[in-house]
């Protein structure tokens, strides 16, 4: 059995302008990632009864919480921009995060091995996960002496999906699945 090794020119990150967008121009590709992780758990309750050993049924009672967190290079601002900080003089940089409205979707696009992800062309084949109504759970900044800055972003979401296909247009930027 062979398997397929996913590194860093194959996969590229984006994120949506809320948790609603839903056309191309939405969707910003995130700059220098370093990693991508994501994950989901579901809590299940027992449902014991005298007179038998073992459980007899696992119940669902809460949704599934899906976390997702990644790091990336420190820049010029694009990235907290594309995520929903203000970086502007006029307000605190998490104001925009206090609101209601700031769930943000994130898609991992990987490309066929062996393919930068940012040289994607019409018909080519990627998949995706599809990370979705996310909302802000940690930001930390790593200023460490003799090493490039990095910031460290934890996101918890309502939903998690994947799905294959074959690209619409001519660039990452005009994505279309």
């Amino acid at each position: 059995m062979s398997r397929n090794r996913v590194i860093y020119q194959s996969e590229s990150l984006f994120v949506s302008n809320s948790a609603t967008a839903a056309s191309s121009g939405d969707h910003h590709e995130l700059i220098r990632v370093q990693s991508a992780n994501y994950g989901f758990t579901i809590n299940r309750q027992d449902v014991n009864q005298y007179g038998n050993l073992a459980r007899i049924d696992s119940l669902v009672l809460e949704p599934p919480t899906v976390n997702f967190d990644f790091s990336y290079y420190l820049t010029d601002g694009f990235n907290e921009k594309a995520l929903g900080f203000n970086i502007t003089e006029t307000a605190q940089f998490g104001s925009g995060f206090l609101e209601s409205s700031s769930g943000r979707n994130f898609y991992i696009v990987t490309s066929d091995e062996g393919q930068d992800s940012t040289t994607f062309q019409g018909n080519d084949p990627y998949s995706l996960i599809g990370i979705g109504n996310a909302f802000l759970s940690d930001y930390s900044i790593d200023l460490s002496v003799g090493a490039l800055p990095t910031a460290n972003v934890s996101f918890e979401a309502s939903n998690i999906s994947s799905q294959q296909g074959t690209i619409q247009g001519s660039a990452p930027s005009n994505f279309h699945m």
